[in-house]
């Protein structure tokens, strides 16, 4: 038989800290001292995203991150930044072809 006639039960798993509801803006130092604590509390990920109010699996990319990269690793990478340089030939730019237009 499939289930040898062991009643099977609904699961219904609680969301507590495995799906954050709102994301939430973390700096570096702060995700920092979240992979220290951590570390300091044997990898205890659910412990550690309850205590800091972000999710299990945030923590857990975290410390993956700071164990191949280091402190490094925390820096947020996401986007792509321009320098001075590139904003001002970009205005630059911008007010010439306003001035070629008329």
């Amino acid at each position: 038989m499939y289930n040898a006639n062991i009643e099977l039960k609904d699961y219904y798993p609680k969301q507590e800290v495995y799906m954050a509801e709102a994301r939430r803006k973390t700096t570096k130092e702060e995700r920092k001292k979240i992979v220290e604590y951590c570390l300091n509390n044997n990898r205890d990920y659910k412990d550690t995203a309850a205590k800091f109010d972000v999710s299990y699996s945030q923590v857990y990319n975290w410390v993956r991150k700071y164990d191949t990269c280091g402190l490094e690793g925390l820096t947020d990478k996401r986007g792509h930044h321009k320098s001075d340089n590139e904003v001002d030939e970009l205005e630059r730019l911008r007010r010439e072809n306003l001035r070629l237009k008329r």
